[in-house]
């Protein structure tokens, strides 16, 4: 099968609808496919994460005042060698973000008698995140038609 490409919705959904019947299973990619965000570079979730680290940092009486931007600088250059490090031995140079804010919080509170302020941290940014994203109408309601299908996606 040669690979097709579309710029609309509604051709993207009909040519899917006419192929899935031979298949039991439709896979696409969510980001930019079925989920759209509202900001135009979603790097811009990150600032509001180091905000909030500041913020409660701060508040914590840590004994060093961390500014946004430092904690913003200190989550770039973790996930950049992780990134880096994780290059050298896989293909796909993803860093774990557990791993990376880990690192962050640990910097920036000192070590943790558990992962509760990582969880914390981790819900807000899954909760910033969520709220600029944006589900498509058309893919939602043929996703709904799959499923009727018992197809699985």
């Amino acid at each position: 099968m040669s690979m097709q490409q579309f710029h609309a919705l509604a051709p993207l959904i009909e040519q899917g609808e006419r192929i899935s019947n031979g298949f039991d299973t439709v896979s696409f990619d969510l980001f930019d496919t079925l989920l759209i965000r509202r900001i135009h570079d979603p790097d811009l979730i990150k600032p509001a994460v180091a905000r909030y680290i500041s913020r409660k940092a701060t508040i914590q009486g840590q004994g060093k005042t961390w500014t946004w931007q430092q904690v913003q600088k200190l989550r770039d250059r973790f996930e950049k060698e992780q990134r880096q490090e994780t290059g050298q031995r896989f293909d796909d140079f993803e860093a774990c973000y557990p791993d990376y804010m880990g690192r962050v919080i640990t910097t920036v509170f000192g070590e943790q008698e558990d992962d509760q302020l990582l969880q914390e941290v981790t819900d807000y940014e899954l909760a910033v995140e969520n709220s600029v994203l944006v589900p498509r109408h058309d893919l939602v309601n043929w996703l709904r038609r799959l499923k009727k299908q018992e197809k699985r996606s």
